[in-house]
């Protein structure tokens, strides 16, 4: 009977593992466990001195398992605590004893400090504060604020609820994130209500309503029994138990599942039902109206306020897996709407959609299928064209140069086939033409980029030849749609053949006579030319000198060569038949005139990286697009070296310089850097063109990537093709203008000559006698300016209505120069003149002073110019020449701010008068409202560096209202960085570019690169380092705009080299090129810049991988690498007969 009673008592419940009974523990091994007990004890500073390298080790391996298992006994330490003998006690060693010395000194300093600005979080031990931050001898309201700053902040609070409430704020940032359920207590309906007097006590809880009760009596009465239903049975047919949604606590319930809300003291978050409504709201409006594609596309839009549910303020970031679900709803919403909608244009929107989000969920390989289909379906879309070329040229493992170059052929064939079809005839010529000349320039920036250069010159030169130099016999209507017209294309064609077949001097070119010269008279093919060789490839330092072979090899090939030119033998590409170039001419149509001209003429431009035509009353539309185009502004693609020299420093010591620079920009406030922005972008003008060293200069940008004359293209190249287009008189004044700018930021020796050659050819051209001035000007003779500028004024009385218009560019000069050079009251007196029409010559020095007493104009007279220079604006604006309606109005303003003694705030008063006028004439001439601002913000600049005193405000305010309305506007971006250099304590800059830029859509490889720009000027007391720059070029390179721009990409390699980051530098090349597999310069960077981190078998994969890519190699490897591995496998052969199982070093080859 006593065995029976010592046995274990069996149960009802099955043997699970989790219910098997526990081995009961001997006497022996438990004294054994009290010894190790006490031995931990004896033993607790030495683990205390360990806890520092035990935590490291936590934070490299990743693994808290590891912590739960040292402090938590397992099976395991069970086991082990059985099987342990007793046996004498270990001695006992006190930490003292040990040999270790007592303090270490530390002479290097923490890294962490430069990282982080403060200590690293895991080298520091685990220690807990006492008092949640108070301080002995201060009243408890205040406390050390450690949730928004890490060092020692005491804040006094009148509320006791926020503490709580920025513990609330911390603990459920990332709530949705990790399932944390965030709860509240719930709202009591008799909490508020008065308690009952008659009662003898005052309740605690409000009364319980009978279902409450019943269920609470039940559930008391139930768990004094051996089983609750309300838990569940283990045998129940519902199967095991699981956790219950709803809290524990009666008086508690789910934030989210509660209505109401509890804002008062920020303990809940209540769902947005805005949101909720609003996606209702659409779904009936997409039920009712399928064919709607607004309201598809903005129920498609609505997914991702959807996917915050109205708590994006919570959420820090959206994870993968919430985007990909994200992008596979949309895609399902587009597919529908697909199916519904039949307006081409709304269709286009649609499919360019889904193919966007499909980029996201799909392979590769699909998204190509897709888009074959999509394009095959819809061939006529545009849209779809230009992004299937982005698709292709981007994509890193379908792209190759050969087969890229066929899609942009097949975009050019799309588009001639949709403008003869019979429903493409509401778009006018001048847009089919405009959208083949951007494929053009995108091919032909494409192929030099690409290493092609050849091959793009000669594109745009049979271009140029074929539709601005055609004989007259060839000049018909464009594409009439008669037997004629196609016989005089045909033979138009044949005789451009001949033409080039002959090899004469082409446009551009020393000698060049132009197609319709040769067609009346022949021509003689020029001199043969031999290209330079350079250096022979050193063995030994086999990449070093293959680089400088290269780039001498790609400067001489930047032209295309003919047959009778001494070339290499085997180069292919240098001679460009016309069987290379037949096939373009053939798909492209013949221009309108006269849009179609200047819409080619600011492509050719473009293609050469040169600012667009001042902006006057011809289309600037398509230049400025362009301008903007991720994949057409690359100009600072080549040289970069030069252009990171203006606003970065090769030196590793980021910190040093950024010190210094402050110290720049608080003695200087930043006036000599302000006019170079790297990537500058704003409307082209007078003020631009010929700039002086006050302010900004449309080419500025263009003398840092053609320094001595390294460039993507030859410079008398340039030149010559705009001397030749001008003699053809195309562009009018306004080339011959723009070439006298040209002339004079390249050529400034020569520019008096070529400007007096001119003239002589366009006598009665005052728009060209104003710039003669302005060259006078600049080059320092003020007098001679101010004659030419006299003479023109008055031989424009004698002048053609049409011509006489340009009189005002002369009244406008003269009264700017005189206000640079501080002579405002002599300014004033020849601006009242200005009703007269002409100057006599004793008036040019002293003015007319008979209406100006003790420096104040008479009020008749300020009367008559007022009423002459708003006869004139209206007038302009009746005839439609707005851009001369600004002008009038500009000097309306300067006559305002001289009469007014100077007074900023009268200037503004008739700039905003006039820009209300001018608004209200209906003209669209977004860029004419652009000059007008640029004009207000020269006015502001040049008050706030001539007076003593100003308000920084009104220059803010007036910035920040251009900046709105045009946003990628570097010349007011720029300005408005100078205006807050002074003021450190608000980060307005960072401000304007995150709010106005790219919340609002607007954002472009301009205003990233700005944002660098601005980055790095700003210094470490603004709070800029090297990590704040390294953190924009992340998210510019993610952007949209950004992520396929070979000029940004290459920018960020070499930052971080310059910085000595070599593995950074290494990496982000790798990522450049995967997202820019066309741009050579990219590839280049491996054997220019990081040679020192990339072994010789890295660099030789770097050229295969350009050959493989079809890339332009002009000095072959190939050789080279044939002969290191014979001598490799020699070598290799060599150690086998020895009997040695090592590798030959190649060292050597490096």
């Amino acid at each position: 009977m006593d065995d029976e009673a010592l046995q274990p008592v069996k149960t009802a419940v099955p043997k699970f593992a989790s219910f098997r009974p526990k081995h009961a523990i001997q006497p022996s091994i438990l004294n054994s466990v009290v010894a190790s007990r006490s031995d931990e004890e004896v033993n607790r500073v030495d683990r205390r001195n360990g806890l520092e390298r035990y935590r490291h080790r936590i934070t490299e391996d990743g693994h808290r398992s590891v912590h739960r298992r040292r402090h938590r006994p397992g099976r395991r330490d069970k086991t082990h605590v059985e099987t342990v003998e007793k046996g004498p006690p270990e001695p006992i060693i006190a930490s003292w004893d040990d040999n270790r010395p007592s303090f270490v000194l530390d002479v290097k300093g923490d890294p962490g400090n430069l990282t982080y600005g403060t200590i690293h979080r895991y080298v520091v031990p685990s220690y807990y504060r006492s008092g949640a931050g108070s301080i002995i001898g201060l009243a408890p309201n205040n406390k050390i604020d450690r949730y928004n700053s890490n060092e020692v902040i005491i804040r006094t609070s009148s509320n006791r609820h926020e503490e709580s409430k920025k513990r609330d704020i911390t603990l459920f940032a990332r709530a949705d994130r990790k399932g944390v359920r965030k709860l509240r207590v719930k709202s009591d309906s008799l909490s508020n209500s008065p308690f009952d007097a008659n009662l003898d006590f005052v309740p605690l809880h409000g009364a319980l309503g009978k279902k409450r009760k019943r269920e609470d009596a039940g559930r008391s009465s139930d768990s004094s029994g051996s089983s609750s239903e309300g838990l569940g049975h283990y045998r129940s047919i519902e199967g095991k138990a699981k956790r219950s949604d709803h809290p524990y606590d009666r008086d508690l319930a789910n934030a989210s599942n509660t209505s109401g809300s509890d804002s008062d003291n920020g303990r809940s978050v209540a769902l947005d039902e805005a949101v909720r409504h609003k996606s209702i709201a659409l779904s009936r409006r997409v039920e009712a109206d399928p064919t709607d594609a607004d309201a598809w596309l903005d129920l498609i839009d609505h997914q991702d306020a959807l996917l915050g549910l109205g708590q994006k303020s919570l959420r820090s970031k959206i994870t993968n897996a919430e985007r990909l679900s994200t992008a596979d709803i949309k895609i399902s919403m587009y597919e529908k709407a697909v199916g519904h909608i039949k307006d081409p244009r709304r269709r286009e929107s649609i499919i360019l959609g889904m193919m966007e989000e499909g980029a996201k969920v799909w392979e590769t390989k699909k998204v190509f299928s897709k888009w074959r289909d999509v394009l095959e379906a819809d061939p006529s879309y545009f849209a779809l064209w230009q992004k299937y070329l982005d698709f292709r040229q981007t994509d890193f493992l379908t792209f190759r140069y050969e087969e890229a170059q066929v899609v942009y052929s097949e975009c050019l064939s799309m588009l001639k086939q949709a403008r003869s079809v019979s429903t493409a005839k509401t778009t006018s010529d001048t847009t089919f033409y405009e959208l083949q000349l951007y494929v053009l320039l995108r091919m032909t920036l494409f192929m030099r980029e690409a290493g092609y250069s050849e091959h793009a010159v000669a594109m745009w030169q049979a271009l140029l030849e074929y539709t601005f130099c055609r004989p007259s016999v060839y000049e018909t209507i464009p594409d009439r749609p008669d037997v004629l017209c196609d016989a005089v294309r045909a033979s138009s064609l044949s005789s451009f053949h001949d033409f080039w077949e002959s090899e004469v001097p082409r446009i551009g070119e020393d000698g060049a006579m132009g197609w319709s010269f040769y067609a009346a008279k022949d021509g003689e093919a020029p001199q043969p030319k031999q290209d330079s060789t350079g250096q022979m490839i050193d063995e030994g330092r086999v990449f070093e000198t293959w680089l400088v072979c290269e780039y001498k090899r790609a400067l001489s090939s930047r032209c295309p060569a003919r047959t009778v030119d001494d070339v290499e033998e085997d180069d292919p590409y240098r001679v460009i038949l016309f069987s290379d170039i037949k096939n373009i001419l053939e798909l492209l149509i013949d221009p309108p005139s006269p849009p179609g001209s200047d819409v080619a003429l600011a492509a050719f431009l473009t293609f050469c990286h040169l600012p667009p035509l001042a902006s006057s009353d011809s289309n600037t539309g398509c230049a400025n697009r362009w301008g903007r185009d991720s994949f057409v502004r690359n100009d600072n693609l080549p040289n970069s070296d030069s252009l990171l020299s203006g606003w970065n420093t090769r030196e590793v010591d980021h910190q040093a310089r950024s010190i210094e620079l402050q110290y720049y920009l608080t003695n200087y406030s930043g006036t000599e850097d302000v006019f170079n922005c790297p990537l500058p972008y704003f409307a082209s003008s007078l003020d631009t063109l010929f700039a002086s060293s006050s302010w900004f200069s449309t080419f500025s940008a263009w003398g840092h990537y053609n320094e001595n004359n390294s460039g993507p293209l030859e410079l008398e190249w340039v030149r010559r093709v705009l001397q030749t287009l001008i003699n053809t008189g195309i562009g009018g004044d306004s080339l011959a203008e723009y070439y006298l700018a040209f002339e004079f930021k390249n050529y400034p020796k020569e520019v008096r000559k070529t400007a007096k050659h001119l003239l002589k050819q366009r006598s009665s051209s005052l728009r060209l006698y104003n710039a003669y001035s302005l060259i006078e000007y600049r080059l320092h003779n003020t007098s001679n300016g101010q004659k030419v500028i006299v003479t023109a004024i008055n031989m424009g009385k004698s002048l053609e209505p049409l011509a006489r218009r340009d009189t005002i560019l002369l009244w406008r000069t003269w009264i700017w120069e005189l206000l640079d050079s501080g002579h405002t009251q002599e300014a004033l007196q020849h601006l009242l003149t200005l009703p007269k029409g002409s100057i006599s010559e004793e008036l040019i020095e002293t003015g007319d002073s008979s209406h100006v007493a003790n420096g104040t104009a008479s009020a008749a007279a300020l009367l008559r110019v007022r009423r002459a220079l708003a006869d004139g604006r209206d007038q302009m604006l009746s005839s439609g020449f707005a851009f001369h309606a600004v002008l009038y109005a500009e000097c309306l303003t300067l006559l305002t701010y001289l009469s007014e003694s100077l007074s900023i705030t009268a200037a503004l008063s008739s700039f905003y008068s006039n820009i209300s006028i001018l608004s209200s004439s209906h003209l669209n001439e977004p860029a004419s409202f652009e000059v007008f601002h640029q004009s207000r913000a020269k006015l502001l600049y040049h008050h706030a560096t001539h007076t003593h005193s100003f308000k920084p405000s009104i220059l803010r305010e007036s910035l920040a209202e251009s900046v709105g309305l045009f946003p990628n506007n570097t010349l007011f971006l720029s300005l408005y960085a100078w205006n807050e250099s002074r003021f450190r304590i608000d980060d307005r800059v960072r401000s304007i570019i995150a709010d106005v830029i790219h919340e609002k859509q607007e954002e472009s490889v301009i205003s990233w690169v700005f944002s660098l720009w601005n980055e790095m000027r700003r210094g470490v007391a603004l709070g800029s380092n090297v990590h704040a720059v390294r953190g924009t070029f992340e998210r510019a390179v993610r952007s949209e705009t950004g992520k396929c721009n070979a000029g940004l990409w290459k920018q960020y390699v070499m930052w971080e080299q310059s910085h000595g980051e070599m593995k950074r530098a290494k990496g982000v090349f790798w990522r450049a090129v995967r997202a820019c597999p066309w741009a050579k310069e990219i590839y280049m960077l491996a054997f220019s810049h990081l040679r020192g981190v990339m072994p010789f078998e890295e660099l030789r994969g770097v050229y295969e991988l350009m050959s493989e890519k079809e890339l332009r190699v002009h000095v072959s490897l190939d050789d080279v690498f044939e002969a290191w591995d014979e001598r490799r496998a020699a070598k290799l052969a060599e150690h086998e007969q020895q009997g040695l199982l090592m590798e030959p070093s190649s060292d050597d080859d490096t």
